[in-house]
């Protein structure tokens, strides 16, 4: 009795990025793969001397084989010299390049059902059972980026035939390969005893169709001139609830964006899953550090060490120097009565010293709790340190903190029915826009002030008023619904802390509507304020600081708002 030949399993490939797909087709033929590959792909292949079948030598083989088929039913004799002309005129590609693997061949070997008659209709056209699919598209992002882009530049790099084997391979229930480390997963799991489980299969089925969808959305978002938008994410986490234990179910998504800062490259190396309200206050700690960084570089100011503590958002503490234990001192003096159970962020690692601090500073006998940190680096003696029961403490690491960057990316926010979308918040003070007016003079010192008050201001929510003295911040006023009740609610905070506000500097995040608020920074002797014009009362509000022997500092609102979280999104 003879045996059934068992069925050669086919790969096809077909990318526009070359690296490592030598290697990946190399193994594939180990494990008993025959190749299949467009033409680019192919010719690379042979060149490393891997046997290798062209998709148009697929294809037109196929042609030739159905048409002598046909021709022997009505018993005809078709010349070889015919046979070879229909290979090779047949299956190549055409209209520019435009129409490579769109055809019944490669696509009914992706999408027919292993039922008797999806397999009677591959045979019928001379199809074969295609296994898996390794694709890519080719870089439509890249040229949409490119400066002197057009429309016509930007459909020619639309691809098509990529993202449809891809779409036909997911659907079909086949393996689709669209990444390097994807390529990597597969080659592991066809050399285990296992094999492909229908976990990964289906995983990388529902990876395949996201790409796709990206892919498209990138297309429609330029050529619509934003018509169309959308929100990309891969979950990566998901949370014990929302805002509140009622909110589930609560998931965190990353965005899938090169920067070195997102929260998804941060690395736990202490306590519990990070909950949703961890999350947002550790984004807005980036938020607020990153700004703190950046207004110090780009007013040429910089020094090694800043510490930022924020509660719901908000800073209650931050400093800047040149000594680790000093800075993180200085901040949490700031208000060590809101660090308790908040959060902080360093662009220094975290030593055993600095832990002592964030614990025993200004605290009697009581250990500080901490609710989160997020730093270059912990050394394991901090962790042990600063570590609650139950995993309290959430630490998170990331070197890209050593030199934070600002957030570029565009922001969302939902809306009823709908959502907002703006660049995002990169305004950064400097002393010298051309449209900034100093009325009288500044140590180097209380310049520095100022700019700290400031990036701490410009992300903390609106109405905000914020007030620094010698290098740290001793009062912030925020979320407020008008200008004096956080002019006044900054006050109290510093006095409330025993902090001496005269010759404090003050910033606030717009123009004042009224003399009041100056009148009660003025009366609490601040020496500083940094606000911007705009108001029907300007004229009213600079005779009242300028005569008051205040230094005013100013800049049309259209130049130097600093509104962030306004409604506290």
């Amino acid at each position: 009795m003879s045996r059934k030949k068992k069925r050669q399993p086919i790969a096809l490939i077909s990318v526009a990025d070359k690296k490592g797909i030598v290697q990946f087709a190399r193994a594939l033929i180990k494990l008993g793969f025959m190749i299949l590959a467009s033409g680019g792909t192919a010719k690379k292949l042979r060149e490393a001397g891997l046997p290798v079948t062209d998709t148009a030598e697929f294809i037109g083989n196929a042609y030739a084989t159905l048409f002598q088929r046909i021709a022997k039913k009505k018993k005809h004799i078709v010349p070889r010299r015919v046979l070879n002309a229909i290979r090779k005129e047949i299956g190549g590609a055409i209209l520019d390049h435009r129409v490579v693997t769109l055809d019944q061949r490669i696509h009914g070997g992706l999408l027919a059902l292993n039922t008797p008659e999806h397999l009677a209709d591959l045979k019928k056209i001379c199809a074969e059972w295609i296994d898996i699919a390794c694709v890519d598209f080719y870089p439509l992002q890249k040229e949409i980026d490119r400066p002197g882009a057009t429309r016509q530049s930007v459909i020619e790099m639309i691809d098509i035939g990529g993202p449809t084997m891809l779409d036909a391979t997911a659907k079909g229930g086949r393996i689709p390969i669209c990444t390097r480390e994807d390529r990597k997963r597969v080659i592991k799991a066809l050399r285990s005893k296992r094999g492909v489980t229908e976990q990964l299969r289906n995983e990388l089925i529902e990876k395949a169709f996201f790409t796709v969808s990206q892919y498209y959305m990138a297309a429609a978002r330029y050529l619509s001139g934003g018509e169309y938008e959308a929100l990309f994410g891969v979950r990566v986490g998901t949370n014990k609830y929302g805002e509140n234990p009622y909110q589930v179910p609560a998931y965190r998504y990353s965005g899938l964006t090169g920067d070195p800062l997102a929260l998804d490259k941060f690395i736990q190396v202490m306590g519990a899953e990070p909950g949703h309200v961890n999350w947002t206050d550790f984004s807005r700690l980036l938020q607020t550090i990153t700004h703190i960084a950046a207004t110090f570089d780009q007013n040429s100011r910089k020094y090694d060490c800043y510490a930022v503590g924020n509660k719901h958002g908000n800073a209650c503490g931050a400093a800047y120097g040149n000594n680790p234990v000093t800075v993180m001192r200085k901040m949490i003096r700031g208000n060590p009565r809101a660090i308790w159970g908040g959060m902080i962020s360093t662009n220094f690692p975290i030593g055993a010293a600095e832990a002592r601090v964030i614990r025993e500073y200004m605290t009697k006998k009581k250990k500080r709790i901490i609710d989160g940190i997020i730093a270059p680096a912990i050394s394991e003696e901090a962790i042990q340190i600063l570590k609650r029961p139950r995993g309290a403490c959430k630490m998170l690491i990331n070197p890209a903190l050593a030199t934070p960057t600002l957030d570029t990316a565009r922001v969302f926010t939902q809306i009823r029915g709908g959502f907002l979308t703006q660049p995002n918040f990169t305004y950064i003070f400097r002393f010298d826009y051309p449209t900034v007016e100093c009325f009288g003079r500044l140590s180097r010192t209380q310049k520095d002030d100022v700019l700290l008050a400031a990036a701490v201001c410009q992300t903390s929510n609106s109405n905000t008023t914020t007030l620094a003295l010698r290098g740290m911040i001793i009062g912030n006023g925020t979320t407020r619904p008008d200008r004096l009740d956080a002019t006044e609610v900054a006050i109290k905070a510093a006095r409330d802390q025993k902090h001496k506000t005269r010759k404090a500097v003050a910033v606030t995040d717009s123009f004042f509507p009224f003399d009041d608020g100056p009148r009660a920074l003025i009366a609490a002797g601040i020496s500083i304020i940094l606000t911007v014009s705009g108001s029907v009362a300007d004229e009213i509000v600079k005779n009242t600081i300028l005569s008051a022997g205040v230094t005013l500092i100013w800049l049309p609102v259209g130049d130097g708002r600093m509104f962030f979280g306004h409604t506290g999104n």
